[in-house]
């Protein structure tokens, strides 16, 4: 059917053409729309304070309101497998997939609405505040029934909730390094053991409000925070498994760019055309039509996940975590392309998997194999750096460098002492002292 479609389409050039011709203006109406939208929001974030506090309340609303979704969901699930534990898994499966279709409906529906209050509310704003020199209150807007209130600074005293971010405890250090020879960089590098994407803050607390401050002030910027997640082959990797990636992005309003389904479909779609255009025979046997290798990397916006604006997905396979690695390794390849994209695009703070895995197995990974692993991805991102310093759109970047959160604290003073050796840092100055 799809077939005799497309020889329709041929056999009537005009029909053709005018659909060309209707979608391509679409895609120019949309994209223009985009960017006006892009531009305002920077314009107000940057020269009207008192609108861009305005508009993170409403983000904040729409958070609380999507958390009350996701909370009714996860407690109908709980519910039901207490209730309907008599029952075979087939069943309980279907009922489950049943719910989460439900309930998915409801939450692409409370987004698409937020979007278009957002959008309009940035409109309003930006327009009233190029027609007026006096700030506006957002008090005097209502956007379907809704009032968008403004957000006071300083905050009182009910908005600085508790912030438990971590369930373990919290190792973090940071050091000046210097790259190069003749001509010396300075830069900052930080350890962690927490992926910095995933700490969840409490909400309307006031690291919830500095995290979407920093990030409205800087989404369109040039000093964009970058973070390396280690994904499958599979292009519904983080779909299909539930990551923590998904999660994150699952538990707030994706107002400025696609969000991370849609993002992944067009890269999927873009797969499937390359790989059509390249006429690769084993294309056909793909579970999903796509293809990704291991030291491939694909990368998603977003604007939700307050700790990285840039999400690059690096390909990996099983073997990374339980081979030595060496410079040759394809992961090495994607690594360096991933340095050279933010030397040239204005990533100016990258988040690297310091061990390539996502989770320590003790049978695996002893501290030995851990400290050569750590030892083979500091000296290589080191040379990246020095070797793509000719790109760079600025002088100075944060590297931070992040251990899997059940990371032995030995492991990590260890390669926290493995640093100065490989890295140039500054040390205290000591003055002898003439008696």
């Amino acid at each position: 059917m799809e077939d005799q479609a497309v020889m329709d389409l041929f056999e009537n050039p005009n029909l053709f053409a005018r659909l060309v011709s209707d979608s391509v203006a679409q895609n120019n109406i949309r994209m223009d729309n985009d960017k006006d939208f892009h531009q305002q929001f920077q314009h107000l974030a940057l020269h009207d304070q008192t609108a861009l506090y305005s508009l993170l309340s409403m983000e904040m609303q729409f958070t609380i309101e999507i958390h009350n979704l996701l909370s009714l969901r996860d407690s109908e699930k709980t519910v039901l497998k207490q209730t309907c534990s008599a029952k075979n898994d087939d069943e309980i499966s279907s009922a489950t997939e049943a719910i989460e279709e439900n309930y998915n409906s409801q939450l692409d529906a409370l987004r698409s609405v937020q979007v278009r209050q957002f959008r309009k509310l940035v409109d309003a704003m930006y327009e009233r505040h190029c027609n007026t020199d006096v700030h506006i209150t957002c008090g005097n807007y209502y956007l379907h029934g809704r009032k968008a209130e403004s957000l006071d600074m300083p905050f009182p005293e009910s908005l600085l909730q508790s912030t438990n971010v971590h369930m373990h405890t919290v190792l973090d250090e940071g050091f000046t390094i210097f790259l190069g020879n003749q001509l010396k960089t300075m830069h900052n590098l930080r350890l962690l053991n927490f992926n910095p994407v995933y700490s969840q803050v409490a909400l309307k607390s006031i690291d919830d409000v500095s995290t979407r401050l920093q990030s409205a002030l800087f989404l369109y910027g040039n000093h964009l925070h970058g973070l390396i997640q280690l994904v499958k082959e599979d292009a519904d990797y983080h779909s299909l498994r539930k990551t923590d990636l998904f999660k994150a992005c699952e538990r707030s309003p994706e107002l400025h760019f696609s969000n991370l389904i849609s993002q992944l479909e067009k890269i999927k779609a873009l797969l499937k055309t390359t790989l059509r255009s390249k006429r690769v025979e084993n294309a056909a046997d793909d579970k999903h039509g796509t293809q990704l290798t291991v030291g491939d990397v694909y990368i998603t916006r977003h604007s939700n996940l307050g700790a990285a604006q840039i999400i690059f997905h690096l390909v990996s396979d099983e073997s990374l975590s339980q081979m030595d690695l060496t410079s040759r390794h394809a992961c090495m390849d994607g690594l360096r392309n991933i340095i050279r994209v933010c030397h040239e695009f204005g990533i100016t703070t990258i988040s690297v998997p310091l061990l390539l895995v996502t989770e320590i197995s003790p049978e695996l990974h002893n501290e030995s194999w851990c400290l050569r692993r750590a030892e083979m991805v500091f000296k290589s991102v080191k040379g990246f750096m020095i070797e793509f310093a000719k790109y760079a759109s600025t002088p100075q970047y944060t590297i931070q460098f992040y251990l899997p959160e059940n990371i032995d604290t030995s492991v990590f003073h260890h390669c926290s002492d493995m640093i100065p050796a490989i890295f140039q840092t500054t040390g205290p100055l000591f003055a002898d002292r003439k008696k």
